[in-house]
């Protein structure tokens, strides 16, 4: 449905001119629409792939944290391999609803940290 707007607007030299334009917003679905859609498509989704969504989430956010604590003067560690199990029973998180993604240290390091070898991102990437 494409609806058509008319707007008035003052030319110079002339009086008032009204012209149509169309409503380029009008072709897209509201906000409320879109989020119905996502709930209903979130609701009908694997577990599975809700747990798969939530790290991707959460790592992004952890991400965030990091770079914010950064700028705030705390280094960071980001770690994993751990216990997901254990950490959840520690916290006593309901593993129906959380799922633990990683672990961040934050605080001021002791000593400088060494220096790690990364290969060259030419040699790792590849356009085609």
């Amino acid at each position: 449905m494409n609806r058509m707007a008319t707007t008035s607007r003052s030319q110079p030299g002339s009086r008032r001119s009204r012209r149509r334009v169309s409503s380029a917003s009008s072709a897209l679905p509201s906000l409320a629409d879109s989020l119905s859609l996502y709930l209903m498509t979130w609701s009908t989704c694997a577990p599975l792939s809700k747990v798969e969504v939530a790290k991707i989430d959460s790592s992004l956010f952890a991400m965030q944290f990091m770079l914010v604590a950064r700028a705030h003067g705390y280094d960071t560690n980001p770690m994993a391999g751990f216990e997901v199990d254990q950490v959840a029973n520690a916290f006593d998180l309901d593993e129906e609803r959380y799922a633990p993604v990683m672990m961040i240290s934050i605080g001021n390091a002791k000593a400088d940290g060494y220096e790690s070898v990364r290969l060259s991102s030419d040699k790792i990437t590849f356009w085609r």
